[in-house]
């Protein structure tokens, strides 16, 4: 009897922590890309030869193109 209640105990603990997990990183990825790039991210889009000001519209036309492939 005493192992069954644990043994509920702990699939319950497991399970919320599952969920928690799956919000947090659902919550993550819904905020991808609002917020502006850090220092260190625009040094390395400096670094490929792009301008940080255009980046986000050659970014988008570079992805059309790979649509059109």
């Amino acid at each position: 009897m005493l192992e069954a209640l644990l043994g509920s105990v702990i699939v319950s603990v497991a399970t919320a922590s599952l969920v928690i997990a799956i919000q947090l990183g659902d919550n993550a990825l819904s905020n991808v890309g609002k917020s502006p790039p850090t220092a260190f991210e625009r040094n390395i889009i400096r670094s490929s030869g792009r301008n940080p000001v255009n980046f986000n519209s050659s970014l988008t036309e570079d992805f059309e193109r790979l649509r059109n492939q």
